[in-house]
C-alpha cells in the first residue's frame, strides 16, 4: 500500500501523529497576508480597531491582544468624552494606539522572517530567538488603561 503524500513528510514520527495525518485526504496552503499600517483609522465619529485597523501576521501571537488593548483604550478614552468631544476622543485613541500597533506589526514581520530562516546563519537566528523575552517585554509590560487615561486627560 502506498503512503499518502501528506504522511511522507511525517514518516517515523509518533504513531498518533502518523494516524492523524493519515486521515488527511487533501492538503492546501493558505496565504498569510500583510498590510502596511493605515494612514488613519478615524473619520469623524467612526473609527476602526483590531484587524480592521492593523491586521498582523501571527508570528508574535499578538493580533487578538492588540484588539483587546484597542478596546480598552477606546472605552477608556470615550468614558471621558461627551457627545461634542467624541470625535476628538476617537483621534486621541488613534494617536495612542497607532504607533504601538505598527511596532507589533513590524515585530511580527521580523519574527516571521526569523522563524523561516530560509537563509543565513542558524546560530545567529537561535541567539535572536533566545533574546525574544527581552525583545518583546515592551509588548507584555504595556498598560492600555493607564496610557489611555493619561491621553484622555487632554479632553
Amino acid at each position: 500500500m502506498a503512503i499518502p503524500p501528506p504522511l511522507l513528510k511525517f514518516a517515523g514520527w509518533d504513531p498518533m501523529v502518523e494516524a492523524i495525518i493519515g486521515q488527511v485526504k487533501t492538503t492546501f496552503r493558505w496565504g498569510l497576508f500583510d498590510r502596511k499600517p493605515l494612514a488613519t483609522w478615524t473619520c469623524g465619529r467612526l473609527t476602526l480597531l483590531g484587524d480592521a485597523a492593523h491586521p498582523m501576521l501571527p508570528h508574535v501571537g499578538q493580533g487578538a491582544n492588540q484588539a483587546i488593548e484597542d478596546a480598552v483604550a477606546l472605552a477608556t478614552v470615550l468614558s471621558q468624552a461627551d457627545r461634542k468631544s467624541a470625535p476628538r476622543a476617537l483621534l486621541i485613541y488613534e494617536q495612542l494606539r497607532r504607533e504601538r500597533t505598527a511596532g507589533v506589526q513590524r515585530m511580527s514581520r521580523v519574527s516571521g522572517a526569523r522563524y523561516d530562516a530560509s537563509s543565513g546563519d542558524l546560530h545567529i537566528r537561535d541567539r535572536q530567538l533566545d533574546a525574544q523575552r527581552q525583545e518583546r517585554a515592551w509588548v507584555w509590560d504595556y498598560d492600555a488603561d493607564a496610557e489611555a487615561t493619561a491621553a484622555a486627560a487632554s479632553l
